[in-house]
C-alpha cells in the first residue's frame, strides 16, 4: 500500500513474483505548491507486506519516498525519466489493445483501427526518443509499436480477426498488463542463446532476438530446458 502527504492511500496487489522477477507500479502524484524549493519533499510512504516463501514468514518493509522540488529545472534534469515514460507507453500499448478489441468485438472495426492509430502516434514517438539510448529501453519501446502494427494486420477482414487476431490481442494485452511473458513460443525468446553462444541462424537470429521480453535470465533457462525437453 501507499500514501501521500495529504491523507488517503492506495492498495496495489502485485500477486506472486518468482525468483528474480521485478514489477514496475506507475503511480500519477499531485503535489501542493511550496512556499520554498526543497531538495527533499516527502512525496509519501511505500509500504510492502508478502509472503516470503522460502523463509515461511510473513513480511513487511516500508520506505519514505523523496523528491526534490528546486525553483527551476534545467539540463538532463527537465528531461522526462526515460523509465517512467516508458512505463506509461507500456500501460497505454495494453490498454489500447483491450479497448479495441472491445470495439472490434462488437465490428466496430474503423472505431478499433482509429483507437489504434491514435495510440501508434504516440508510442513512435517514445520508440524514437529511446532508440538513442539502444538496449531494453529500445527494445521495449519497439515492440509496443510493433505489437499495435501487428494487431492493424489482425484487423484487416473479419475472418482474420475473429480466428486469429482477437486471441493475439488479448495475449499480447494481459502480457504488458502483468509484465509476464506468457507464450513458450514467444519471439525473442526462441533459440536464445547465451552471451557468446553462436547461433546457426545467423542475421535471422539477430533480428529476431531484439524482440522485448518480459522474462527473466533464469526463467529464460528453464523455458529453454522445456522446449529441448519436449522436443526430444
Amino acid at each position: 500500500g501507499g500514501g501521500g502527504g495529504g491523507g488517503g492511500g492506495r492498495l496495489v496487489r502485485v500477486g506472486d513474483l518468482f525468483s528474480e522477477e521485478a514489477k514496475d507500479v506507475l503511480f500519477d502524484v499531485e503535489v501542493p505548491a511550496l512556499a520554498a524549493p526543497t531538495d527533499r519533499f516527502l512525496v509519501g510512504t511505500l509500504r510492502v507486506s508478502y509472503l516470503d516463501v522460502a523463509g515461511a514468514e510473513l513480511r513487511a518493509e516500508e520506505v519514505e519516498c523523496f523528491v526534490a522540488r528546486p525553483d527551476e529545472v534545467a539540463g538532463a534534469d527537465a528531461e522526462p525519466s526515460v523509465g517512467v515514460t516508458l512505463q506509461r507507453a507500456r500501460v497505454v500499448t495494453a490498454r489500447t489493445l483491450l479497448e479495441a478489441r472491445e470495439e472490434a468485438d462488437g465490428g466496430r472495426f474503423e472505431a478499433a483501427r482509429a483507437r489504434i492509430g491514435g495510440s501508434l502516434a504516440y508510442l513512435r514517438g517514445v520508440a524514437a526518443r529511446a532508440e538513442g539510448g539502444g538496449g531494453e529501453s529500445w527494445d521495449m519501446a519497439k515492440n509496443f509499436v510493433e505489437d499495435l502494427e501487428e494487431a492493424l494486420r489482425n484487423m484487416e477482414d473479419k475472418n482474420t480477426y475473429r480466428s486469429h487476431g482477437t486471441k493475439v490481442m488479448s495475449g499480447k494485452a494481459m502480457g504488458h498488463m502483468q509484465q509476464r511473458s506468457a507464450a513458450l513460443e514467444e519471439e525473442g525468446f526462441d533459440d536464445e542463446c547465451e552471451e557468446g553462444e553462436e547461433n546457426e541462424a545467423g542475421a535471422a537470429f539477430a533480428a529476431k532476438k531484439s524482440k522485448f521480453s518480459y522474462a527473466n535470465k533464469n526463467q529464460r533457462a528453464m523455458r529453454k530446458s522445456a522446449k529441448t525437453f519436449f522436443s526430444q
